[in-house]
């Protein structure tokens, strides 16, 4: 359970993080109580849907992506291998993959423990996360749908 000091500065940091999405004209839902908001975004080929969080008790602030499909038994091995070779460069953030229901999850997270979150790194947060997902949605997509094969997938990535 977090303390009063945990409350209030992740209280601080969810208002930021309105500030931010408000500053970029935004549209999104708040959900003040769970220190939530969510929005979709769309980008060039998928819809996107975006949830940030603000976690007080672990002093952290999340941001992540549902993939909106997921993967077949058939392609789970392959897709896993997929997300293997996507997280391999990555910078910022990381796929989540369960092997065992096919979903599929981009997130990036950042501790506020002992620090001062700007509304510049909750604005990088969304966009890295609305960015990558549009990136590889369709790729992860396609190698559900066979039209990509994992071979293929990986050479792309080598680029």
């Amino acid at each position: 359970m977090a303390t009063q000091k945990q409350s209030e500065q992740a209280r601080t940091v969810y208002e930021s993080l309105c500030a931010a999405l408000d500053g970029n004209d935004w549209h999104y839902k708040r959900d003040d109580e769970e220190l939530t908001v969510s929005l979709t975004i769309h980008g060039d080929d998928l819809p996107m849907d975006i949830i940030a969080r603000v976690d007080a008790e672990h002093m952290l602030v999340s941001v992540y992506s549902k993939l909106g499909f997921d993967v077949p038994e058939d392609k789970r091995v392959d897709m896993a291998a997929a997300v293997c070779a996507a997280n391999w460069g990555m910078v910022d953030g990381s796929f989540d993959y369960t092997l065992t229901s096919g979903a599929l999850f981009y997130r990036v997270a950042a501790s506020y423990r002992d620090s001062l979150i700007g509304g510049e790194l909750l604005d990088y947060m969304v966009n890295i996360v609305c960015g990558t997902v549009d990136n590889y949605n369709d790729k992860f997509f396609m190698i559900c749908k066979g039209v990509l094969s994992l071979k293929d997938f990986i050479a792309q990535e080598r680029g």
